[in-house]
Parts: C-alpha cells; sequence; structure tokens
C-alpha cells in the first residue's frame, strides 16, 4: 500500500532549531516546510542569498501514514515528543489541541490572526471586485437553505452593532431592493416572506422609537391631503380594492 504522506522534521542550521510538519507525497521534492516563522527566516535568506538559501535548511522524514487522518495524528505526537513547541528548540509555535488524533492549526489565534492580515487590502483575492449577477446568484443558491447556529447568529451581531451606514450607502440599499429587485415584489399574502410570522413587543418598542418624533420621515410635514375630501370616485376605488384583497385571500383558504 503506497504511504499516503509523511512527518518531516526541518532543522535550520545556523540556530538547529527544528520545525515539525506533514506532507502528502505529491509534489514534494522541494517542500521546505510552511510554518509561519519558518517562512519569514527563509523569505529573509532568500534576499541574501537567492542562489544558496536551501542550504541553511535540512529536511528529514520521521514517519510515514496511510491516510490523513492518521498522518495529523503522527504529526501531533512527533511534536510532542521532539519538543519542537519549546521556543528554545523548535519553530512550531501552535498549542495543539488533540481531538480524536488530530490537531488543528485553523484553532491558534496567531494562526488565524496572520491569515487576517495576509487577506488585508490589496492581497484579498476579491479587493474592489465587482460581482456580476451570475456571481451573485451563484452566491444565493449556494446559501439558499442554510441555516447560521445561535452561536454564529450571535457574533455576526456583535461584529454589526455600532456600524452607522453613511446616506450614500443606505440610498444604495434602497434602491437595489426597489421593485422587482425587492424580495417580495408581486407576493401577496402566504408568498411574503413575513407571512404568518409576527414582530416582539421588544421590536415593536423598538421600531416604534426609531420612528418616533424627528426620526419619521413625516415629521414638521404637512400632509398634502390635509383639509381635502376624497371623492365619491375616489371612494368607490379604494372600497373595491380592499374588497378584492380580502376575497382573493378567501378563496387561497378554501383551497
Amino acid at each position: 500500500m503506497k504511504p499516503y504522506g509523511f512527518v518531516y522534521k526541518l532543522t535550520y542550521l545556523p540556530t538547529k532549531k527544528i520545525y515539525v510538519g506533514r506532507h502528502k507525497f505529491n509534489g514534494c521534492k522541494n517542500y521546505l516546510g510552511s510554518g509561519s516563522e519558518i517562512k519569514e527566516i527563509q523569505s529573509r535568506d532568500k534576499k541574501k542569498l537567492p542562489l544558496h538559501w536551501r542550504k541553511l535548511w535540512k529536511r528529514q522524514v520521521i514517519d510515514l501514514a496511510y491516510s490523513f487522518e492518521e498522518l495529523r495524528e503522527k504529526e501531533y505526537n512527533w511534536i510532542q515528543k521532539l519538543d519542537a513547541l519549546n521556543p528554545l528548540i523548535g519553530y512550531n509555535i501552535l498549542e495543539l489541541e488533540k481531538i480524536g488524533g488530530i490537531c488543528w492549526p485553523s484553532e491558534d489565534p496567531r494562526v488565524r490572526e496572520k491569515i487576517r492580515i495576509s487577506h488585508l487590502g490589496d492581497k484579498n483575492p476579491i479587493h474592489k471586485h465587482i460581482f456580476t449577477k451570475e456571481e451573485r446568484e451563484l452566491m444565493r443558491r449556494r446559501k439558499l437553505g442554510t441555516k447560521l447556529s445561535k452561536e454564529a447568529r450571535l457574533k455576526v451581531s456583535k461584529a454589526r452593532k455600532g456600524i452607522v451606514l453613511s446616506d450614500d450607502t443606505k440610498t444604495k440599499l434602497s434602491l437595489a431592493n426597489l421593485g422587482e429587485n425587492n424580495p417580495n415584489y408581486g407576493k401577496r399574502g402566504e408568498e411574503t416572506s413575513m407571512f404568518g410570522k409576527h414582530h416582539t413587543e421588544d421590536t415593536k418598542t423598538k421600531m416604534s422609537q426609531r420612528m418616533s418624533g424627528k426620526n419619521n420621515p413625516m415629521y414638521g410635514v404637512t400632509s398634502p391631503n390635509k383639509g381635502k375630501k376624497m371623492s365619491e370616485e375616489q371612494k368607490r376605488k379604494i372600497s373595491e380594492s380592499r374588497k378584492r384583497g380580502i376575497y382573493e385571500k378567501k378563496d387561497k383558504n378554501n383551497f
């Protein structure tokens, strides 16, 4: 049976410090580790010794594995065995967690922070990218039916708290949801997203406060219909419109 991957020990000869990692067998001939600290050292050495920097490193294969799970477990065991987390001995920085024999690099806050910084601004692959209608539709379909956990919703809520949208952004959002772009456009009754749902008392209070006083768009504005009386024709049209809505609702409920 062909091995899936290997655990390696990488030694930086000038300091004799080590790094323990893992890799699959495909494309591993010139592989010299992926640790964040050793990448920084290698980047520095490439500038100083562009032709000879590789000679400063020595890689040894210290174990083989025949599955992904076995590979991760053996990497964990060798890191512990060689004390690679000791800053005087190794370059490994991850305070490993062993969950079913698996170590999770992405759980370390330092690793996550470095990943975040490496994708800021112009480094982000979608920086200033304008999504087409087709791309937006693909993203919508991919998320369709996905429900966030309570923990995920709380994280999103905390991240969004305190953010104040500019008037320009509000206008853009409003225009983007006008007419046919509105998810409830042309829908009535059960077809609408709020059908059968009710706002909590807390939500009602917040909505009321948000629209009270000067926040109300009609605050200080004199209604154009003030003092005017509707004609009989206008009353008739309103009456017919409301009746039509009631009858349509009854017809739907009968099926």
